[in-house]
């Protein structure tokens, strides 16, 4: 099949959606190939989705750390609530409502990091789309070259193949000849001036 025009093809999103395409910079088959695909904007796509991934890791660590930071906080805050009530240690107001303080920001950043973490799940959906998109418009023009070279070394290949049926027919049909030439001089010549015409033969297809 030989491609005339440059593919035009767009991408149904829903379709791929459905069909739940992989992250491309983690699939062995799109690794494979985009060894064999060098375009900047795939490069530079690829660079953006995998910083996204990382992003997207280190959100879930900066939760895990606000969390048990918040966990820290509110303990110490229970424990200077209960001598201050208890014991009367006012001394530790100043101190607790520092530490309320500290709460309030670790609530914030914790806050920022959960909404952090529903926003990534699309971003990284969206740069995976337009990687996608970009490697299947280069993947196509790659088919279409690779089609049409592949076309060419097959004419290349036909054209070689009846050139050496035509040689292989034309030797087959020498041999033929020979054969007679030889049994015919054989029978008139004899041995003796035979093998004197076949050191003559030698002789000649050495020189050649």
């Amino acid at each position: 099949m030989i491609f005339k025009n440059r593919p035009d093809i767009e991408l149904n999103e829903e379709l791929v959606k459905r069909n739940k395409v992989p992250l491309l910079i983690k699939d062995p088959l799109w690794k494979s190939m985009s060894v064999h695909i060098k375009d900047r904007k795939i490069g530079a796509l690829s660079k953006k989705l995998e910083q996204l991934i990382k992003e997207e890791k280190m959100n879930e660590a900066e939760i895990n750390k606000f969390k048990k930071k918040k966990t820290e906080i509110t303990k110490n805050i229970l424990e200077m609530s209960h001598h201050l009530n208890e014991n009367d240690q006012y001394h530790l107001i100043d101190k607790m409502n520092k530490t309320k303080e500290e709460l309030q920001k670790t609530n914030q950043h914790l806050e920022n990091a959960y909404e952090k973490r529903e926003r990534m799940p699309v971003e990284i959906q969206n740069a995976n789309m337009e990687l996608l998109s970009a490697t299947v418009e280069k993947a196509a023009l790659h088919l279409v070259k690779e089609n049409e070279a592949h076309q060419k070394v097959e004419v290349e290949i036909e054209q070689v193949r009846n050139k050496l049926n035509l040689l292989r027919e034309n030797k087959e049909k020498a041999e033929e000849r020979i054969q007679l030439y030889y049994q015919f001089l054989h029978s008139l010549l004899g041995p003796e001036q035979m093998e004197k015409l076949d050191n003559q033969i030698q002789y000649t297809d050495g020189k050649l």
